[in-house]
């Protein structure tokens, strides 16, 4: 099991997300915007949710890992202040030294917001 990270993210986190990715929407940083659009409150970016579940592959894997191989799927929106939790499970251990993994984001009611894969590279231990 890759042990759980939790993030809320907040109304700054989101409009500096926007900033550094040169995203302009509105709905990502502007309440009004994203309620004229039809949600409840200010949307988190697609591509966060991929770095969400990147950080907590890291956070098990160490800095000397390398992920060769990562994708996503976003199943549902998370709005601003909204608590999700990233997990994931080890599911291929190769000679190699790689692992395969899992990674999954569930929000606060348990519900699948985004589920992903990867490869990474575990630095090997020194004898």
């Amino acid at each position: 099991m890759i042990p759980p990270i939790t993030k809320v993210p907040s109304a700054v986190g989101l409009f500096r997300f926007s900033a550094i990715t040169w995203n302009p929407h509105l709905i990502h940083y502007n309440r009004d915007v994203a309620m004229s659009e039809g949600h409840e409150n200010i949307v988190v970016h697609s591509h966060l949710h991929g770095s969400y579940l990147l950080q907590v592959l890291m956070a098990w894997a160490g800095p000397r890992a390398r992920i060769t191989k990562f994708g996503w799927q976003n199943k549902r929106a998370v709005l601003v202040g909204e608590q999700v939790t990233c997990s994931g499970t080890v599911v291929d251990i190769s000679d190699a030294g790689t692992v395969e993994c899992k990674v999954e984001e569930h929000n606060q009611a348990g519900e699948l917001c985004a589920n992903g894969w990867a490869t990474v590279l575990l630095p090997r231990r020194s004898s």
